[in-house]
């Protein structure tokens, strides 16, 4: 089955403008965008001179906001290479400026069948263009300057623009509509938003967002998360919609459809539990998973508290214990009548297997109806393809089953 996380629904391209990129271009940035040879070569960055005909389409969230947002994202998370940190936040501040390109040129093209404006606007269109290319070249160029740095370099400088993104995008638009543009970054495809109750966002709006466009990234304590996972589950708690009951809900968008999917890989393809949840569910897409749930129960627990602060308090310090946190609202795990998570004698989280077999049986079939494999498995064989991709998970996460 193809690789699709998360909550298996599919997973689409990730924004066009990589796919339609041009050619890296062979002169300093500088010269690429059209701006003097003397210009620094970070010309792209918050603080640095807008480029000649910008002035109207640098994105409203970035006026006074970023810099102070990506200041206390710094304080707080650090730990990314100052030159990786630099390419990323010249790759999100050029990404915003071509979506405001963009969009500028898609509300002239809509005034353009009127005859009388379309004369007027050819100019205009005609400007456009122009910066449309040099933006899309200076991107190409940012993009070999990432490449050629070290993965984890980028990782880590991508958790801080995420952070940074989210707290601008939050302050100017609402938490709403930066969980949504956030998970729409990397699940935008039609069967996403009909689950989530969305229109699809256009590549302008997702360049306006101005995120990493890898999901992967690195946290402070060094540890790889996919967080468009998390993107999924704040979406799905702060956008709440009638399709979520009825398609996929919040647990299925994260945790129990990546174990749904890898149960199927079992099922469908004779894959070990251990290659099935490489394949389907490994450690960033399932940190990514506890993350999002155990992010969506504190927002629950404290609306007056800002997302983008519950996101810097919850990894500033790690988490310690993120399964352990887990616990302690999740259904999946068992608790002693006073709502503390149980541990058998060696204090191993003890998980309800009744609770959690049943849902991501129950979701592998509903997998298959909506065509996404089971052709030609049994209900019989599903179920025991569920047992083994329990019995690993918990084993890899030392928990009792």
């Amino acid at each position: 089955m193809t690789n699709i996380r998360p909550g298996r629904l599919p997973l689409a391209p990730q924004s066009p403008e990589l796919a339609r990129a041009p050619a890296p271009v062979p002169a300093p940035l500088a010269s690429a965008v059209g701006v003097p040879s003397t210009a620094r070569a970070d010309v792209f960055s918050p603080l640095a001179p807008r480029l000649v005909g910008f002035a109207d389409a640098r994105p409203a969230v970035e006026q006074g906001q970023a810099s102070r947002g990506a200041a206390a994202a710094r304080q707080v998370l650090g730990g990314a290479p100052p030159e990786a940190l630099r390419v990323q936040h010249q790759l999100s501040e050029t990404r915003q400026r071509l979506g405001a390109v963009l969009e500028q040129q898609a509300g002239l093209q809509q005034q353009a069948g009127d005859a009388v404006l379309a004369g007027a606007h050819e100019a205009s269109l005609k400007r456009l263009s122009g910066e449309e290319a040099a933006l899309r070249g200076a991107l190409a160029t940012l993009q070999q300057a990432e490449a050629a740095q070290p993965r984890a370099d980028v990782e880590r400088a991508s958790f801080e623009v995420f952070f940074e993104r989210f707290e601008a995008l939050e302050k100017a638009q609402g938490p709403e509509a930066a969980a949504r543009l956030a998970r729409q970054t990397w699940y935008n495809d039609r069967k996403f938003n009909v689950a989530g109750g969305s229109r699809p966002a256009t590549e302008a709006q997702l360049l306006k967002a101005g995120f990493p466009t890898s999901a992967t990234m690195r946290s402070p304590s060094a540890e790889r998360i996919d967080m468009g996972h998390v993107a999924c589950a704040l979406d799905w708690e702060l956008n709440p919609s009638v399709y979520h009951g009825l398609l996929v809900d919040l647990e299925q968008v994260t945790f129990t459809g990546d174990l749904a999917a890898a149960a199927q890989a079992v099922a469908e393809r004779g894959l070990d539990g251990e290659a099935a949840l490489d394949q389907q569910a490994g450690a960033p897409d399932l940190l990514g998973d506890y993350d999002g749930l155990n992010l969506a129960a504190r927002i629950r627990a404290d609306r007056t508290r800002d997302v983008s602060a519950h996101l810097r308090a919850y990894y500033a310090d790690g988490p310690e214990d993120r399964l352990g946190e887990l616990a302690q609202h999740s259904r999946f795990f068992i608790r002693d009548p006073a709502g503390s998570p149980q541990r058998d004698a060696e204090g191993r989280l003890r998980v309800d297997r009744s609770a959690l077999t049943e849902a991501v049986r129950t979701f592998t079939q509903r997998l298959d109806v909506v065509g996404y494999g089971g052709q030609g498995v049994s209900e019989s064989e599903l179920h025991a393809a569920v047992e083994v991709i329990l019995d690993t998970w918990a084993q890899r996460a030392d928990l009792a089953m």
